[in-house]
């Protein structure tokens, strides 16, 4: 395999087209550009809301917890802005055949408003050859400066998060300790998937404990395939580069290929629902949807991207 070559991103961007290439699937549409001077502090905004049949939330993509950047950094010379969007998800979901997915699309949306992006740029910027860089993988998350909450800045100001989104989720947990009755444990809700269904942190009260105290961390039934890469493809082993590495297999863990499980009760639905979690391993944030997704978090096949991939990726050999 041809070895990295961990240019800090600012130096690649300099250095032209030729260097550095604007890829698909980080669900941004800003060109590239140049590293912009440090800018006052913007202040999350946020604001939930149902109609007849959809859940609303109005948001301006600034995250409201500690550790966040600092942007710009050598990695992602953009500064945080306010970018406000509006974003619909079902309050019923509809359940398709098959399931979806997400492509290059944002996965859903954290409670504060944040997206949850999980899309990875594709290889040689181009959707046609079926592969995805894994960013959250530690050989491409250096080019792209995911801050302790694994999120960082698209060239628009626009902050959203890669992977699980650390430091967020340990703010709601404290508050959700601090809320609770002594020696209970409930399900963490921490934002909306775009098809409807609630999406949870990945501990669950651990009944056969016999203790409602104590939680054990759910775990996802993705591992890494092995061997070569096929003829076509990025050259090299399964390492985790890229999301294609990956495999489902059913069993493996707690999860579905979702990344979810069906629940018997949770605080927002006593009478049951499905749920989708975010983990610490592959998939991290979940890459497929079991109902139809709603159309405000669609980003096309093809559309220019936010992130860039290490440019030595963009010179490899089809075969």
């Amino acid at each position: 395999m041809q070895n990295e070559s961990r240019l800090p991103r600012r130096a690649f961007l300099a250095a032209g087209s030729g260097a550095a290439l604007a890829l698909a699937g980080c669900g941004g549409s800003g060109a590239l550009g140049s590293a912009q001077a440090a800018e006052p502090t913007p202040i999350n905004k946020v604001a939930w809301s149902t109609t007849g049949t959809q859940r609303v939330v109005l948001t301006n993509q600034v995250p409201d917890h500690d550790n966040v950047g600092p942007f710009p950094d050598f990695a992602d010379p953009y500064a945080l802005r306010a970018v406000p969007v509006e974003l619909k998800m079902p309050l019923v979901p509809a359940v398709l055949a098959q399931l979806k997915s997400i492509d290059q699309s944002r996965f859903g949306v954290a409670l504060n408003g944040i997206l949850l992006d999980p899309a990875g740029p594709w290889w040689k910027g181009d959707f046609k050859t079926g592969w995805q860089f894994e960013v959250m993988s530690e050989r491409i998350r250096h080019y792209i400066g995911l801050d302790a909450s694994n999120g960082h800045v698209q060239p628009s100001g626009a902050y959203h998060y890669h992977g699980t989104p650390e430091r967020y989720i340990k703010q709601r947990a404290k508050a959700l300790a601090e809320s609770r009755s002594p020696g209970v444990d409930t399900l963490l809700l921490i934002g909306w998937a775009a098809d409807g269904y609630p999406i949870y942190r990945p501990f669950i009260p651990d009944v056969a404990a016999g203790n409602q105290a104590f939680s054990r961390e759910l775990q996802p039934s993705y591992r890494l395939k092995s061997g070569l890469r096929p003829a076509g493809a990025p050259r090299g082993t399964y390492d985790g580069t890229f999301a294609q590495d990956y495999e489902y297999v059913a069993g493996l863990g707690d999860l579905d290929e979702c990344n979810g499980m069906q629940l018997t009760a949770t605080a927002e639905f006593p009478n049951g629902t499905y749920g989708y979690f975010v983990t610490r391993d592959f998939p991290h944030i979940p890459r497929r949807w079991r109902a139809q997704p709603d159309q405000t978090f669609f980003v096309a096949l093809g559309a220019v991207g936010a992130d860039e991939a290490p440019p030595q990726y963009a010179a490899w050999p089809t075969a």
